[in-house]
């Protein structure tokens, strides 16, 4: 169920993004959508600290993260963005797991 919700989720991103990126700049619907996703998320995290279930800071744990929030999330989105803004959503989403 989840994977469907995802899914459903992430094909309503890309058809209102569309429209969104025609009015704006690809960076900055980016950094928006990042913005609200941490907004989105800060109950769950501050939920988890509360109950007393901390993150153990590690070397290759700081890594992880640093590549998953810049890499992962901050570059593909931006190149997601990007390419949605110059061709339509049907043809950008062929390419969507490469």
């Amino acid at each position: 169920m989840l994977l469907i919700l995802a899914g459903v989720a992430y094909a309503s991103y890309t058809i209102l993004g569309r429209d969104v990126l025609a009015r704006l700049e690809p960076a900055r619907v980016t950094v928006g959508a990042i913005a609200w996703g941490a907004v989105a998320i800060a109950p769950l995290t501050a939920a988890e600290w509360w109950a007393g279930l901390r993150p153990v800071w590690t070397g290759p744990g700081i890594a992880g993260a640093i590549y998953l929030g810049v890499v992962i999330t901050g570059f593909c989105y931006l190149l997601w963005n990007w390419s949605l803004a110059r061709v339509a959503a049907p043809r950008a989403a062929i390419f969507l797991n490469v």
